[in-house]
């Protein structure tokens, strides 16, 4: 691998700068794609299988932009001031950079969780999309946010011997416009509103085009919520390709999973839908 097919960059994004990386083909790019992560602890699980998808997109001949969100990671401002509208647009700027610096090469989605969420709103507005990538979104933010509340409390059980709150009190804290902790996270109320405001309306079309739809359960049965999600995306005018697979959950395990599999998956059904243009003749 040369040096310069991993480079560190920074985008501006709203008042503030994401932390990225592009990861560049050896010769023209055959896409340009746009890696978003999921959230909170869950971004920490999937740091290894996004970059190891990064590395075979680019392989592959897609040059592929990964980031932080503002208020995540290495980007500037911190959480506590964040919501999923700031985060909309640093997909927005993500996706223009991404396609300037890869030669208006068609655009390429992949979203992780809860970056599969903010991608299918972003998408349902800006319909640039050419193909899509969904590893296991968020159907239901808000059913999301109370299972999160749900480990934190029986993280307390574990910890203290019983838990300091009840969920319903904490929801309670965050409708009055408090802040919640989430794994060391702080949830502001206007992040929770936010997070609830980017789950998919009837009226809501994204255009993705080619879709890869992919359900990680310990049963290959793809889940009712996603299949409803297939349907939808259908209805928009979408192709959509829906794969159960029996593979860990990922992104809420401590430690190293082997993502081998999805990604194998995921790289199949890319390899039948990028045609990579040939190098240009050496001089």
């Amino acid at each position: 691998m040369s040096p310069a097919a991993e480079e560190p960059i920074q985008i501006a994004s709203g008042d503030g700068w994401l932390s990225a990386c592009y990861y560049r083909p050896a010769g023209p790019a055959a896409a340009a794609c746009v890696i978003c992560d999921p959230l909170f602890e869950e971004r920490k699980s999937a740091q290894r299988p996004l970059v190891e998808l990064a590395r075979r997109l680019r392989d592959a001949g897609v040059g592929t932009v990964r980031f932080d969100y503002r208020g995540c990671g290495d980007s500037s401002g911190d959480l506590e001031a964040a919501t999923a509208h700031d985060w909309l647009a640093d997909i927005a700027a993500a996706a223009g950079l991404a396609r300037q610096a890869f030669n208006a090469a068609p655009l390429t989605l992949v979203g992780v969780r809860l970056g599969a969420t903010l991608l299918l709103k972003w998408a349902a507005r800006h319909p640039e999309a050419a193909l899509a990538i969904l590893w296991e979104p968020v159907v239901s933010p808000g059913e999301y946010l109370r299972h999160e509340l749900r480990r934190k409390l029986m993280k307390e059980m574990l910890t203290f011997g019983g838990s300091r709150s009840s969920r319903d009190a904490l929801m309670e804290e965050l409708e009055r416009g408090g802040e919640v902790d989430f794994d060391g996270y702080g949830v502001t109320a206007a992040l929770y509103r936010s997070l609830l405001e980017i789950e998919l309306r009837p009226d809501d079309r994204p255009r993705l085009g080619d879709t890869l739809l992919i359900h990680l359960s310990p049963v290959e049965r793809v889940a009712d919520s996603l299949s409803g999600l297939g349907r939808h995306l259908e209805s928009a005018g979408n192709t959509v390709t829906l794969r159960a697979l029996r593979h860990q959950p990922f992104w809420n395990q401590i430690g190293y999973t082997d993502c081998t599999a999805l990604l194998d998956e995921t790289m199949a059904w890319v390899g039948t839908r990028i045609q990579v243009p040939p190098s240009p003749p050496a001089t």
